[in-house]
């Protein structure tokens, strides 16, 4: 038989007498922000050295073989478009990864300082 449900059973009352406030942040939220800052900053630079890279052998194969093409336009352009794929390949590949060692780093945290989590409260 169920008697109370909610915010007024026991564990509801727990739950809210922590106060969780919707505009703070966690630590670990705080630090997987960083890592995904930092991933995004690095699949950037990535892109670019990619793309400048293509471009910098290209105008060294063109100034060796002489001659510049109307064609030549489309292939510098497709550069740009495999630079943009690499950002975008890198970004979503990197944050599961973040999340998961971040959260690993975590729990191990936790379990040398011999803490037990029965719930976790979002």
């Amino acid at each position: 038989m169920v008697i109370v449900v909610g915010s007024i059973s026991w564990i509801g009352t727990i739950k809210d007498s922590l106060g969780r406030d919707g505009d703070k942040t966690t630590p670990l939220q705080d630090k997987l922000e960083e890592v995904a800052d930092d991933i995004g900053k690095i699949g950037l630079i990535a892109a670019v050295l990619t793309v400048l890279a293509m471009v910098i052998s290209y105008l060294i194969t063109r100034a060796r073989d002489g001659g510049w093409e109307a064609a030549d336009v489309g292939l510098v352009f497709s550069y740009l478009v495999l630079g943009i794929t690499v950002l975008v390949v890198a970004i979503p590949e990197g944050l599961p990864l973040a999340v998961t060692i971040s959260l690993a780093y975590s729990v191990m945290k936790m379990y040398q300082e011999k803490n037990f989590v029965k719930t976790l409260l979002v």
